[in-house]
């Protein structure tokens, strides 16, 4: 039998401990990018309803200016 040396064999692997370490860096900097990905969906989503409500405002003043003038004959 073989008796196990300890010396350093040319192949040098990862330990756990740095795979561990590598994937939770991975974890931190994609939740940071998550995070930031959500806030830029939410600010989208909010601008949007408020050019739907101006919209919807504007438009209900054109028609209100458009009832105005049919009271006139032109």
């Amino acid at each position: 039998m073989q008796r196990l040396s300890k010396k350093h064999s040319s192949k040098r692997a990862f330990t756990l401990v740095e795979m561990v370490l590598v994937i939770f860096i991975i974890v931190i900097l994609a939740s940071v990018v998550g995070y930031g990905v959500f806030s830029l969906i939410t600010n989208a989503k909010e601008a949007g309803n408020n050019v739907d409500d101006q919209s919807n405002s504007l438009k209900q003043n054109i028609a209100n200016g458009e009832a105005q003038l049919e009271n006139y004959y032109f």
